[in-house]
C-alpha cells in the first residue's frame, strides 16, 4: 500500500514481512479491534505524507494466473478486513467488494449484453466470414434470417435488401 516504488536495497524482506504482518494484525483484529483506518494501519511503518488514499488504485499482478487487475485501496482494506478477517459484512459494503482480493467490482470489465437470438447471430456471422473469405462452411446453413438481423463482418460488406445476407462490394479504386 504504498503510493512510491520502493527499491530492493531500500528495504529487507524481514522488515516488509514484519510490517505487512503489523498491518494485517491492524486490519484484521488479531490483538486489537480491527480497523479500515489507513492512518492507524499504516502508523509507524510510513510518513503520514506516505499514506495511500481509500481511493488510490493500485495494480495488481495475480502470481497464480499473471492477470493484471486494477484494485482500489479500499477495495484490498475491506476484503482484507470482511472477508479474511471473517467480519461481518454491511450491505452498504458488501456489493462493493469483489470474490477476490485482485476482483474489484469497480473495475470490472461489464461484458456486453447479448443479443437475444445469439446462437443464429453467431451462426450467421460465422458463415457470412466463411463465404466472404471463400471457404465453404462445414456446418448446414441456418434458416433464412429475418430482415432485422445485422451481421457485421467489415467494412466492406453490404446487406442484400431482400435476404439480409452480406454482399461483397468490390474494393474502392486505388488513389
Amino acid at each position: 500500500m504504498h503510493k512510491r516504488q520502493l527499491r530492493t536495497d531500500e528495504r529487507r524482506v524481514e522488515e516488509l514481512t514484519e510490517e505487512n504482518n503489523g498491518i494485517l494484525d491492524r486490519l484484521i483484529g488479531t490483538d486489537q479491534r480491527g480497523s479500515r483506518s489507513i492512518p492507524r494501519l499504516r502508523s509507524g511503518y510510513l510518513p503520514a505524507r506516505q499514506y495511500p488514499k481509500p481511493t488510490d488504485t493500485l495494480r495488481w499482478i495475480n502470481v497464480t494466473n499473471g492477470e493484471e487487475t486494477l484494485v482500489s485501496v479500499r477495495h484490498a482494506v475491506d476484503y482484507v478486513l470482511y472477508v479474511n478477517g471473517n467480519h461481518r459484512i454491511s450491505a452498504s459494503v458488501r456489493d462493493n467488494i469483489g470474490e477476490r482480493f485482485d476482483a474489484d467490482p469497480r473495475y470490472a470489465i461489464v461484458p456486453p449484453k447479448p443479443p437475444a437470438d445469439e446462437g443464429d447471430a453467431d451462426h450467421a456471422n460465422l458463415e457470412a466470414l466463411l463465404s466472404f473469405l471463400g471457404e465453404t462452411a462445414t456446418t448446414p446453413p441456418p434458416p433464412e434470417p429475418s430482415p432485422t438481423i445485422s451481421v457485421h463482418v467489415s467494412s466492406c460488406v453490404q446487406h442484400s435488401s431482400t435476404t439480409g445476407w452480406p454482399t461483397q462490394t468490390p474494393p474502392a479504386p486505388s488513389t
